[in-house]
């Protein structure tokens, strides 16, 4: 199914992905169920990446904050610097999505520094979606 050639059945196949999770410990879902995680934010259907952050956010829900900094936010980082604009795109817009779910400290230390990378970009909407994302970050900031 994660192969299928039907974007349809890829996105579908994020729900099974969902309904691992749930019934998993974090050790396995680590050692199996990751790769696919950021397999999917790479998808080239834009609504199985979109499907693939609502997953994250699901997994930051069952399992913690800490969790999905510790083993997902670092798998997630060198979508900032693919060489394909699209990966660059779909790693902003999932942060605006996870901005309000990550704390502080992971947004400052981890994160923050990719978005500036991001802002010499040579593709116009990726340098757009940084905009947004800061945006997004600016309000989330302590004053």
């Amino acid at each position: 199914m994660i192969a299928s050639p039907n974007w349809r059945v890829r996105a579908d196949s994020i729900d099974i992905l969902y309904y691992l999770i749930r019934n998993s410990p974090p050790a396995f879902i680590n050692e199996k169920i990751l790769k696919f995680i950021i397999d999917y934010l790479k998808d080239r259907a834009s609504a199985v990446r979109k499907e693939s952050v609502k997953l994250i956010i699901k997994i930051i829900e069952q399992h913690g904050q800490t969790w999905v900094e510790k083993n997902i936010i670092p798998k997630f980082i060198p979508l900032f610097k693919s060489p394909t604009f699209m990966h660059r795109e779909t790693a902003l817009l999932a942060l605006e999505t996870l901005i309000p779910k990550l704390t502080i400290d992971c947004l400052a230390k981890q994160l923050f520094s990719n978005v500036f990378y991001l802002v010499q970009d040579p593709v116009e909407n990726v340098r757009m979606s940084v905009c947004i994302a800061l945006g997004v970050l600016y309000t989330h900031l302590p004053k």
